[in-house]
């Protein structure tokens, strides 16, 4: 009942045989893993952080960062509230912020993310590039 975009399957797969992956959602696990399942997209449970654990998205961030140290994290989002409450928080500067064009956003919201210094993101180049994406929004 919920396609991904064209290409989303193939990369999520491409992701998981190179990179450690996660979903961090306001949505219910279930669905996200009914979603996976759907398109043979191989994903660990305690990879993915839903509505069900009752944490914010900044508090999962800070947790992975926890988790890898040292390490580059990217967060893709394509809500700009969510994109901005990351962005309050100083120990998350150093996160990789992708606004992506598709999904849940309008023109407006596009406009103000360029404003507040972040690249749009496109699908295509998502799709296209090996981690995703390059440091698309700068900290503030």
């Amino acid at each position: 009942m919920n396609p991904l975009f064209a290409g989303m399957a193939e990369k999520l797969r491409r992701l998981g045989r190179d990179h450690v992956w996660y979903v961090v959602t306001t949505k219910q696990e279930r669905f996200v893993k009914k979603i996976l399942t759907a398109n043979d997209i191989e994903l660990a449970p305690d990879r993915i952080f839903g509505l069900d654990r009752n944490m914010s998205k900044p508090e999962v961030l800070k947790g992975l960062q926890r988790s890898h140290p040292g390490r580059p994290l990217y967060f893709v989002e394509d809500r700009l509230p969510s994109l901005q409450n990351v962005r309050k928080h100083a120990e998350l500067a150093d996160l990789r912020l992708g606004f992506a064009l598709w999904g849940y956003n309008l023109p407006q919201d596009k406009a103000l993310a360029e404003a507040e210094g972040c690249r749009p993101l496109l699908l295509e180049n998502f799709l296209e590039n090996a981690a995703g994406f390059g440091d698309a929004c700068k900290p503030d």
